[in-house]
């Protein structure tokens, strides 16, 4: 097998494991935490065998699962083990594990999936109002009785409607009776708060309209324009990307019109002005209620999962794979190694922003803005360099001339380290996004489901698949051809890519935003401002320049 498949394919097998050990661990450490305290519980009632019985399997699954502190825990299982059959007390060693666990499950977010176990454990432990398996029967009285901690010490806005349910499920569950109504009941109030949240944010962003208009009509423009950046940055964000993840058109829409008012606003144009603006947000605020608030269904799951990735992934995978063809086409596949670099460096920096952003830094809508705008404009830099590159490469004689002249120094660093950056930008671009966008999608499910890592490794596979097809069609393109097409794709990146920058960072507030009475183009990033059209301008100046100065320079001087 060629060197660089192996590079992707070990690339594409890390993806898949991560994914894979994102979807397992938070379950994982539910289970284990079940199991362990529900030992402790058939010790404490005389019930030695089975709890031996259980912490024995629970030895084995441990073995196999990935979480932290979990080799501590299989350590002090083993050691309860040893002490159980010895005799002795074994209180300390599971004690320690619970406590290593409890922080990482006592979460709101874990209470779906410990319904769902408390059902799969009742179901199998009683039968026809008898106890069929006492371990089970235990592990479903410790998960009922974990998720009413977790709501006890919470600040659950449907707190005690949650608890009433849970504690009249345990009643049931007690008396070995039929559970089902009341679980079903308390599924539904999970789904409701759910909801309840996406609710409140909308709501909250209604009243936000409201209070415009009013500040706007008492003269109170400044206000009126803080509360339109806080309509966007401090209340939208939070189902941004839920949206995105449902209709991608639709956060497109409320983003553009919210973007609206704060021109008209700014321009003070006239109150009936103002308020058209405020109805299309009102408008796209109810569409976007609907559809959030709307029940998901396994395959929609699955596609919207799928969805994601392709499509943020597909530009990145043209860029690569063009780029990829080429060096084939020269003889130089030595080097696609450097794209797999980049792209798996990318991979990582991406997960690592995405948690900064998250959970460390807590950047604000405004930062994250400047963060998505920076990284855009980056890459327009550097995709319209290798553009300008291809360009003046395409000639044949031009390419035979520049090969010769690299023969003595062979392939310089440089070089290695600009191909690394051509696959690092066009993943990184959209990376830390897609990794947000994927736990958004990952809350709408009540965790990584099944459909949502299915629809994940089909989208990646088919990724793969365009891959290669792009890499085969180019290497079967005469030179000419190859350079030009790959350099016109680079260049038709880079020029919607300033567009889409500049955009962000007038989001963002960090540049104006001067209206231009000219049509949005999206598929091409042409904005109707000033700013957007003045860079994308820029970017025709400089690829004319580049042609003229190409046609009429001497071959020695374009190949140096």
């Amino acid at each position: 097998m060629p060197k660089q498949r192996k590079i992707w394919m070990v690339l594409f097998a890390l993806i898949m494991l991560a994914v894979g050990q994102a979807a397992a661990t938070d379950d994982d450490e539910i289970k284990v935490l079940v199991n362990l305290k529900a030992a402790k519980e058939l010790l404490m009632t005389g019930n030695t065998e089975e709890a031996v019985s259980l912490l024995t399997k629970l030895n084995t699954r441990l073995s196999g699962m990935s979480f932290d502190n979990v080799e501590k825990i299989r350590v002090n299982v083993d050691k309860a083990i040893i002490a159980i059959n010895n005799g002795q007390d074994s209180q300390i060693y599971l004690d320690e594990s619970i406590q290593l666990l409890e922080p990482s499950v006592m979460n709101v977010d874990n209470l779906p999936f410990l319904i769902e176990y408390f059902e799969e454990e009742y179901t199998e432990g009683v039968t026809n109002g008898e106890i069929a398996d006492y371990v089970d029967y235990t592990k479903a009285i410790i998960s009922i009785d974990t998720f009413k901690l977790i709501v006890e010490i919470s600040n659950h806005p449907e707190k005690e409607e949650l608890l009433a349910l849970s504690e009249e499920i345990k009643t049931a569950a007690l008396n070995k009776g039929d559970v089902g109504n009341a679980v079903e009941e308390l599924k539904n109030e999970l789904n409701l708060s759910n909801n309840a949240d996406v609710n409140k944010i909308i709501a909250e962003m209604l009243t936000t309209l409201d209070k415009i208009e009013n500040e706007y009509r008492a003269g109170n423009v400044d206000t009126a324009l803080n509360l339109a950046s806080t309509l966007y940055f401090r209340q939208y964000e939070e189902i941004e990307s839920l949206v995105v993840t449902k209709d991608r058109e639709l956060n497109e829409r409320i983003e553009e019109e919210i973007g609206i008012l704060q021109e008209r606003i700014k321009n003070r144009e006239d109150i009936s002005a103002i308020e058209g603006a405020t109805d299309n947000i009102r408008s796209s605020l109810k569409k976007i209620e609907k559809v959030l608030t709307a029940e998901t269904s396994p395959i929609q799951l699955f596609i919207e999962s799928f969805t994601i990735i392709f499509r943020e992934g597909f530009e990145a995978i043209l860029i690569v794979g063009a780029v990829a063809a080429y060096l084939i086409k020269m003889g130089e596949s030595q080097r696609i190694k450097s794209l797999a670099y980049g792209a798996g460096i990318a991979i990582i920096a991406s997960i690592i922003t995405a948690i900064l952003m998250e959970q460390i830094l807590d950047l604000s809508g405004e930062a994250r803005e400047i963060v998505e705008g920076a990284t855009f404009l980056i890459a327009v830099v550097v995709l319209f360099s290798v553009s300008y590159w291809l360009l003046s490469k395409a000639h044949v004689e031009k390419w035979k001339k520049y090969i010769e002249s690299r023969v003595n120094g062979a392939i310089a660093t440089g070089s290695n380290l600009g191909l690394a950056a051509i696959s690092f930008i066009a993943v990184y671009r959209e990376g830390f996004e897609t990794v947000l966008f994927y736990k958004a999608l990952s809350i709408d499910a009540g965790g990584f489901s099944l459909p949502v890592v299915g629809g994940f490794a089909i989208g990646l596979g088919t990724l793969l698949v365009v891959y290669l097809l792009f890499r085969y069609i180019g290497i079967k393109m005469p030179v000419r051809e190859l350079f030009a097409g790959t350099s016109a794709l680079l260049y038709y990146l880079a020029f919607r890519f300033a567009g889409k920058g500049i955009l962000e960072l007038q989001e963002a507030g960090v540049m104006p935003s001067t209206p231009l009475g000219i049509p949005k183009i999206g598929f091409l990033g042409i904005y109707p401002t000033v700013e957007t059209s003045l860079i994308q301008l820029a970017l025709i100046v400089a690829l004319l320049a580049g042609i003229l100065y190409l046609r009429y320079s001497t071959p020695s001087q374009v190949s140096a």
